[in-house]
């Protein structure tokens, strides 16, 4: 005889006994900034069509898509990927995932139900999985983390969506050493393109001062090899001429908003364009992104920025000339034409917050969204709508710089 009550209690999260939710399950309204309207406009309208558009170039036939994030105790975006996955004809999407949130038995109780909602849907591969750990602690190459995100890897999409910044502050951990082993291991195990999708506050209070010369270096080098490039830093960035900066350290510091947050971003885009230039095997491009406010801040100061990476051509040459054959000519790698272009893209950022408040019709298709992906996740949503109107941006007039 099966006793019930010590399986439940041993492998059921509590509120789910038997399979069917009952009262317990369901959590109490505590809404995060992730819960915003705006989030899930990005999942739809950002994240997904990256997806999408990557699907229809890869070889998926013998394969599932592969999608690493930190996709928090629900699973959001775990779920929004496994529906887009369904409506595209995609046949299996590998979820992996780091969480560090599990700290207390009610995180533990979340993640096990959601996992058991979400792993169980016939798109979702079986070895999909969630390590409970930082993302950092790849950094560390004999870590249960790194072997385990290598293991799950290659991947199509990587997204860290983060709360802090990529950069870390001087009382937090940057993302540099895990990104950089994710990336190795990428661009050495991959042929066909990919995403990476970064979140990322960007204002100076979250960015450790003590990177900003190293910055500083990645883009001063590309100003004096590119007059477009100079133009387009000095006056879009830096207010003046980067020629005449002679303490940059001094200068970013007093950088007003919204010109730190753009100048962070096109520093770690050319951070990441930096890792991929030595090998020549790979381009980078910038994709549509937005910036947005946190709770505390006037001017934008969270960036959610859209990579694709895809590898360069080979030209082939026979130096015996036995195979009679004229080499087909390929564009010669060129990174200061990939910075410039990541330069003028960052200019063209779009204020998602002012974009949501000047378009009625998208603000209630993202909170009809949105109450429909946490309802699915276990949240009761009556309130959902009064939370939302309660934490709008403070933001420009209409028409105004």
């Amino acid at each position: 005889m099966v006793d019930h009550g010590s399986l439940s209690d041993n492998i059921t999260p509590p509120g789910f006994e038997y399979g069917f939710r009952t009262e317990e399950a369901i959590p109490k309204p505590e809404w995060r900034p992730w819960h915003k309207p705006r989030k899930q406009w990005l999942r739809y309208n950002q994240w997904n069509k990256e997806i999408e558009a990557l699907i229809a170039t890869l070889r998926l036939q013998d394969r599932p898509l592969r999608y690493l994030s930190l996709p928090g105790d629900d699973l959001l975006d775990f779920r929004v990927v496994a529906d887009l996955c369904d409506s595209t004809g995609v046949k299996k999407v590998r979820l992996v995932g780091f969480n560090s949130a599990t700290d207390s038995v009610k995180s533990e109780d979340r993640v096990a139900l959601a996992k058991q909602e979400v792993f169980s849907r016939d798109v979702v591969a079986e070895n999909s999985d969630v390590h409970v750990d930082n993302f950092n602690a790849i950094a560390d190459r004999k870590s249960i983390a790194y072997k385990f995100a290598v293991e799950k890897g290659p991947y199509d999409i990587v997204n860290l969506d983060l709360c802090t910044s990529f950069s870390g502050t001087q009382d937090e951990d940057s993302c540099y050493k895990a990104a950089w082993n994710l990336f190795e291991f990428q661009l050495n195990e991959r042929t066909e393109p990919w995403v990476f999708l970064l979140t990322t506050r960007a204002d100076y209070k979250k960015v450790n001062p003590h990177d900003l010369p190293r910055y500083w270096q990645l883009v001063s080098d590309n100003a004096q090899k590119s007059t477009d490039f100079h133009e387009g830093l000095s006056s879009a960035y830096v207010d003046v001429s980067c020629d005449i900066i002679e303490n940059p350290v001094a200068h970013l510091a007093k950088l007003r908003s919204p010109k730190f947050e753009r100048l962070f971003g096109l520093c770690v885009g050319k951070w990441l364009l930096s890792l991929i230039t030595t090998s020549r095997r790979w381009t980078m491009r910038l994709s549509d992104s937005y910036w947005y406010r946190t709770k505390s801040s006037s001017h934008p100061n969270m960036l959610s920025l859209a990579f694709l990476f895809e590898s360069c051509p080979v030209e082939l040459t026979d130096p015996a000339g036995l195979a009679s054959v004229r080499p087909t000519p390929v564009q010669a790698y060129d990174e200061v034409s990939q910075a410039t272009d990541l330069l003028k893209k960052l200019i063209e950022l779009t204020d998602l917050d002012v974009h949501l408040r000047d378009d009625p019709a998208a603000f209630e298709d993202a909170i009809a969204k949105s109450e429909a992906l946490l309802g699915s996740a276990g949240y009761p949503v009556n309130t959902y709508r009064d939370w939302v109107l309660s934490v709008l941006p403070a933001l420009p007039r209409r028409g105004s710089a």
